[in-house]
């Protein structure tokens, strides 16, 4: 019950000074009552009222702003004639592969990001226009 910070807010006893039926909540605006039963009354179990007072409820969590790419409007062509132009040897001259490959990754994603800014642009705009009608 502590890992989901569930408290018993159920304290009404049955014919045999026991608590068997429990109200879990993590929240403190229950409170639980003694009512009338709709039919035959169980001695082991009374009839019990939960009333909920109003709460105010959190918008949850906020999405993150991914900047995302649509590569299937990408010119893969003028990707691959940029990538074609690179001096490989001199990027991936350091011994270690941990710098090559940041090397690497560091300029695949100028590229990308030099000539389809204004792609990315487009996306990040339309996305937040979506948020705005959903919020």
């Amino acid at each position: 019950m502590s890992l989901c910070n569930l408290k018993q807010h159920n304290f009404i006893t049955n014919a045999n000074a026991r608590l068997l039926d429990l109200v879990l909540s993590n929240i403190d605006c229950i409170s639980v009552n003694e009512t009338l039963a709709l039919n035959l009354l169980d001695k082991n179990h009374p009839a019990i009222l939960i009333t909920l007072s109003p709460i105010q409820i959190s918008k949850g969590l906020q999405r993150a702003n991914i900047k995302r790419l649509n590569f299937a409007k990408c010119n893969f062509e003028n990707i691959k004639s940029e990538l074609q132009s690179v001096n490989w040897s001199e990027i991936l001259s350091s011994p270690c592969i941990d710098e090559c490959s940041e090397a690497f990754y560091e300029l695949l994603f100028e590229i990308i990001s030099t000539k389809y800014t204004k792609l990315l642009q487009q996306i990040l705009i339309l996305s937040s226009l979506v948020q705005q009608i959903f919020n």
